[in-house]
């Protein structure tokens, strides 16, 4: 669900699958935020009175996420017509993995994500300073 207007929220304190492969393949991670994604398009969450609450629950558990549908302009998959402001941050390279290993350490994981997360939040302080 989209956050209060004027304010958006990345979920990546536990995400590091996209650290992980970024490591397995060698690419660099780009921190890239786009400001106004949130109103890009319209979304609605099933419930009373079409829907029993009972139902979504039901749904929500057997799938491991709250159904929720998105639509764009007209009700079509094309985004509304918003401005977007895309900010990219400088690339952060990623250590090789040694010969033989397949998976990268938790710490080197964890290390990499807090650099991304912070680059991150630098990129969008610089975009509200300069918009």
């Amino acid at each position: 669900m989209p956050p209060p207007p004027h304010k958006q929220v990345a979920y990546l304190s536990s995400r590091t699958g996209f650290v992980r492969l970024a490591v397995q393949h060698g690419a660099p991670l780009v921190p890239v935020w786009a400001f106004g994604q949130t109103r890009a398009y319209s979304w609605f969450r099933p419930g009373p009175p079409l829907v029993p609450t009972w139902l979504v629950e039901r749904i929500s558990r057997a799938a491991g996420a709250v159904p929720i549908g998105m639509f764009g302009q007209y009700g079509t998959p094309m985004p509304h017509r918003e401005p977007l402001t895309i900010v990219v941050g400088r690339p952060i390279p990623v250590p090789e993995l040694a010969p033989g290993q397949l998976e990268p350490e938790p710490e080197v994981l964890a290390a990499l994500l807090k650099r991304f997360t912070d680059d991150l939040q630098v990129c969008a302080r610089a975009c509200v300073c300069l918009c």
